[in-house]
């Protein structure tokens, strides 16, 4: 944004460009800046959602195959006592 407002502010280059034609240009921009940001979010919570989800599936086999302790699952996992009780109650 900060090289659209500079350019903008650019005598030689207003000269060949409409007040429509900038807006509109600067619109895109901004929508496309906005759109790569959604994108990176989602790729983001994406992510989260499925090292979590995995985090959980290996607790789920930790407690059905081996006698460690809640603590200690939940130590290697990264999850919540309380979410790995969840997993021991369902």
């Amino acid at each position: 944004m900060e090289e659209v407002e500079r350019i903008n502010r650019d005598p030689k280059f207003r000269k060949y460009m409409t007040k429509e034609e900038d807006d509109r240009k600067i619109r895109n921009t901004e929508l496309r800046e906005a759109r790569e940001h959604g994108i990176k979010e989602g790729i983001e919570q994406g992510i989260e959602y499925g090292e979590k989800n995995r985090n959980l599936e290996i607790a789920k086999a930790m407690l059905k195959e081996t006698d460690l302790s809640i603590t200690k699952i939940s130590s290697l996992t990264g999850l919540s006592e309380e979410e790995i009780n969840e997993l021991k109650e369902a």
